[in-house]
């Protein structure tokens, strides 16, 4: 029997196993594991490794990166690890008081021996920030980093695709972000989205050493600029002039700027804990802000808005950063209410689709049907149709009906399609998608379920792994369906690769 291990996507922190028996896995050239929202400017890297022997060329073991290039700019390599030629030597490379590519070379590793490498940045104190390298427990190398950033949308590889792969085993490869008190800076960015929903959660500790003549920003979640359309601001926080009283403002009620402010300055002697929140409760959006655990405001949205391409600043580039120190950010948003289907809106980037994944979301279609096929979710890494890797899956409304049109890459044919009954219109009915390893049989099944039942089983020979996979909610190259998704979830199951 198969068994669907479903785990929460998007964690704040990630541990990639790589490799779910104690020899670990060998390295492969351009294997992307993941990719991090933000990877904060204290940070924890650690992996085991195991060479097998010695190359003429340079060797890649690790390469976290936030341009997706290799030495090009600052956080190019945050860190990168490297064998050196000829050698078991490692190469540890990081960006570091303003060099992209700051390195430093360990003694050789033992051949055929597991070696345990840990890279960190973490925070002493206030403001000093170390960056430091251990090899098996024993600090190698340790020095203070004077230019520390966010960095957003950060790749993570285990075998780069700039180089050789390492000719060595891997295990226990873990990366996080650490606790961090940043002192706000104006213009900066810290995070990047895709689809920010209606359903938000905005979180931070902050405590204030200073005022500013004019309004200060702490922190903005914004589509395009600071106040000049609905949904600029959702939400902007902001201490009024000459004080550390907080303004609080969101697109409510189809008010662009609809602002609460408190009555009292926080304090400066210890940290405030902020919580601003939008959730879907008895078929109502619910606005609310609390302040140190104690709700000081609450309304009822009745325009809620998604937003796409949405960034994250601490603070914003339109106003003087707010004196203060922020630690615990957290922003995060979820497809839990509802939103409409849209023509073109890409709401994610797939690191890696591996050859077990899980697909679930709800639809609830409305009763006018569209002339046309009709798009729902397209998982493609490029393209609508002709290769393999273009619908991964692929669901759609056939024309004139709401009977869903399921495809996916299946043995030697890249579009093989199923086709089920008609769902029923406003209600909402839940789509399972799943391709699971049957170790009994010893293969691979692709199943699809309507509300837990299932509908269609198929054997796929040619299982395959894929990467950067585009997630369409509705796709460019189709009517968008007329219907609502919410609870949408992906998530890998097991890498065998």
């Amino acid at each position: 029997m198969w068994t669907v291990r479903l785990a929460l996507l998007f964690c704040a922190l990630h541990l990639s196993s790589a490799g779910y028996k104690n020899k670990g896995e060998l390295i492969a050239r351009n294997y992307l594991v993941d990719s991090i929202e933000t990877l904060s400017p204290t940070w924890y890297v650690s992996f085991q490794v195991q060479p097998i022997h010695r190359v003429a060329q340079w060797s890649n073991v690790i390469h976290l990166t936030a341009s997706g290039k290799d030495i090009t700019s600052y956080g190019d390599r945050i860190p990168a690890v490297f064998f050196n030629r000829h050698s078991t030597s490692l190469h540890i490379c990081s960006a570091v008081n303003n060099n992209r590519n700051h390195c430093f070379n360990t003694q050789p590793l033992p051949l055929h021996r597991w070696t345990t490498v840990e890279i960190t940045q973490f925070q002493q104190g206030h403001t000093a920030v170390f960056y430091k390298i251990k090899i098996n427990g024993q600090v190698v190398h340790k020095v203070q980093n004077k230019n520390v950033r966010f960095f957003p949308n950060v790749q993570v590889y285990r075998g780069n695709p700039f180089y050789t792969a390492a000719p060595a085993r891997i295990r226990a490869f873990t990366y996080k972000n650490l606790p961090y008190e940043h002192t706000l800076t104006r213009n900066t960015l810290i995070k990047k989205l895709k689809a920010y929903y209606s359903d938000f959660e905005v979180s931070f500790d902050i405590r204030p050493f200073g005022k500013v003549h004019s309004w200060s920003s702490i922190l903005h979640v914004t589509e395009w600029d600071d106040n000049s359309a609905y949904g600029n601001r959702i939400p902007a926080v902001f201490f009024r002039p000459e004080s550390n009283k907080l303004t609080i403002c969101s697109a409510i009620n189809g008010n662009k700027n609809y602002c609460w402010s408190a009555k009292t300055d926080l304090p400066a002697d210890k940290f405030s804990h902020v919580i601003i929140k939008q959730k879907l409760i008895k078929n109502q959006f619910m606005y609310t802000i609390y302040v140190n655990a104690k709700q000081v405001f609450k309304i009822v949205n009745t325009r809620p808005i998604t937003l796409y391409r949405a960034k994250v600043f601490l603070s914003s580039p339109w106003h003087p950063a707010a004196k203060a120190f922020v630690q615990r950010v957290r922003v995060t948003t979820t497809t839990r209410a509802g939103f409409k289907l849209i023509k073109g809106k890409m709401t994610s980037v797939i690191p890696r689709v591996d050859r077990e994944w899980y697909l679930s979301f709800d639809i609830k279609p409305e009763n006018k049907l569209i002339y046309g096929w009709g798009s729902i979710i397209h998982l493609t890494t490029g393209g609508n149709h002709g290769k393999v890797g273009y619908r991964i899956p692929g669901i759609w409304f056939n024309p004139n009906s709401r009977r869903l049109h399921i495809c996916y890459a299946i043995n030697h044919y890249h579009n093989r399609c199923i086709n089920t009954h008609a769902l029923a219109a406003s209600k909402w009915t839940n789509i399972q998608v799943v391709q699971v390893f049957d170790s009994g049989l010893y293969q691979f099944k692709y199943i699809i379920l309507i509300n837990n039942v299932v509908k269609a089983t198929l054997i796929n020979s040619r299982p395959r792994s894929f990467q950067n996979v585009q997630v369409w909610t509705a796709d460019p190259w189709h009517h968008a369906a007329n219907a609502f998704l919410r609870n949408l979830v992906f998530q890998n199951i097991r890498a065998y690769d």
